[in-house]
C-alpha cells in the first residue's frame, strides 16, 4: 500500500522564513481566464494564509476579492526574496490553494479578508530546509 505524508504544517525553517517577509506575490483567476497576480501584504497563523487591505473600500473593490467571491477559488502565491546577488541566491516558498472571503481580525485590523486554505507547496533556497540527496526542493502536501 502506497502512502503520502500529508504535512498540516509549514517546516520551521519555512516559517521562519515567512515571518521575515511582509509581501508576496497573489494570483487569482477572472471569469475569462486570465491570471492576475498582485504583490500583496500577508499573514500566515500557522493554517491559513490571509490577504486584506489597509481599507475595505479598496479591498472590496479589487479584482482578487472579485474573483473570489464569484467562485473562482484556485488561487496561487509565492513568497520570494534575493539572499544574495553574489552568488546568486534566491528562495522562495510557492502555494497552491483555495481561497475564500472571511471576517478576520488580522494585520489590516477587522473585516473582509482572502483565506488560504494551502493544498500543496514547495520551497528551496531556504536555510536549514531539509532535502533528501539530489533534491534541490522541498514539495509538501498539506
Amino acid at each position: 500500500m502506497l502512502r503520502i505524508l500529508v504535512s498540516p504544517v509549514f517546516s520551521e525553517p519555512e516559517i521562519e522564513y515567512m515571518k521575515s517577509q511582509r509581501l508576496c506575490r497573489f494570483a487569482t483567476v477572472s471569469s475569462d481566464g486570465q491570471p492576475d497576480v498582485v504583490p500583496v501584504a500577508f499573514e500566515f497563523d500557522g493554517k491559513y494564509f490571509y490577504v486584506g487591505s489597509h481599507s475595505q473600500d479598496i479591498f472590496l473593490r479589487t479584482r482578487k476579492y472579485k474573483n473570489v467571491k464569484n467562485g473562482r477559488t484556485s488561487v496561487a502565491l509565492t513568497i520570494d526574496d534575493l539572499k544574495s546577488v553574489e552568488p546568486w541566491r534566491p528562495r522562495a516558498i510557492r502555494v497552491y490553494g483555495t481561497a475564500e472571503v472571511a471576517d478576520h481580525k488580522g494585520m489590516f485590523g477587522p473585516g473582509k479578508y482572502l483565506r488560504i486554505t494551502p493544498k500543496v507547496s514547495w520551497s528551496f533556497g531556504i536555510e536549514g530546509l531539509k532535502l533528501k540527496e539530489g533534491e534541490w526542493s522541498r514539495k509538501a502536501l498539506h
